[in-house]
């Protein structure tokens, strides 16, 4: 794998609709996103949020036993789905729009949960799950909710 394929994988994996709430994820940060994108595929709703794939570094490691030409390389890729949630104020009280965003929240870890293989195309991720979450804000009309869930994928190589 490489950075690529692993990003390629996990938008793969948690593109809508496999991730109720989350109706957008993007494979990098843009300057501006796209209001529609916290909506996209729903009508009516009043918000949703959306995700993006970050890949902040990766760790490799020869594993050998008995030479140079035997052994395997672990290849880390921790992996960071940030998410920004956006629900219309009027419709969404605080209170209605964390319950939203813890919604999408536990919906992303139990995907990502749901099987370590990625349907196959990585050799194991998930093991470790992590996240981090910003305090709510309301801002221009619309409450806003951050938050980062965070995980490994690792690939054996021939090394």
């Amino acid at each position: 794998m490489s950075r690529a394929t692993t990003r390629a994988a996990v938008l793969a994996w948690l593109a809508p609709p496999n991730v109720a709430g989350l109706n957008t994820v993007f494979r990098s940060f843009e300057a501006v996103f796209d209001g529609g994108a916290f909506t996209a595929g729903t009508t009516g709703v009043g918000g949703g949020a959306i995700g993006v794939v970050f890949i902040p570094r990766k760790t490799e490691k020869r594993i050998a036993v008995g030479g140079a030409f035997n052994g395997k390389k672990r290849i880390d890729y921790p992996v960071e789905i940030h998410v920004f949630g956006r629900w219309n104020a009027e419709q969404f009280s605080g209170q209605t729009a964390m319950d939203a965003f813890d919604a999408v929240i536990d919906g992303i870890e139990t995907r990502i949960r749901s099987d370590r293989t990625f349907g196959s195309s990585v050799w194991v991720a998930g093991e470790d799950l992590s996240g981090e979450y910003g305090a709510p804000a309301l801002l221009d009309g619309m409450q806003e909710i951050w938050g980062v869930v965070r995980f490994t994928i690792t690939e054996w190589a021939n090394a």
